[in-house]
């Protein structure tokens, strides 16, 4: 990863950081988000040209029941893309409970 990169990852986790404190309810154990907040949230990433082109992935967790249908959502993130060979360099990761 270049310095630049580095230095526009660091921004961004910076960024995630401010959100979390802004938003306050929108993380932590809530999880009864409205479109509203969703939509808000997903435009605040959308500023970045990294939040704005990053692949989205679903983070469900482990041991969940075969008969479990549906998840609240717990948090959204934005993180480096780990994946090799990949062309996008970060991932908004929506993560479930």
């Amino acid at each position: 990863m270049s310095k630049e990169q580095d230095k526009s990852m660091s921004h961004i986790v910076e960024q995630n950081k401010l959100i979390g404190k802004q938003e306050g309810s929108l993380f932590g154990d809530y999880t009864r988000w409205t479109t509203k907040e969703v939509v808000r949230l997903l435009e605040k990433f959308c500023k970045s040209p990294e939040g704005a082109n990053a692949k989205i992935s679903l983070a469900v967790p482990h041991g969940f029941g075969a008969n479990q249908t549906s998840f609240d959502i717990k948090r959204i993130d934005l993180v480096p893309n780990t994946i090799v060979g990949a062309k996008e360099k970060y991932r908004l990761i929506i993560v479930v409970q």
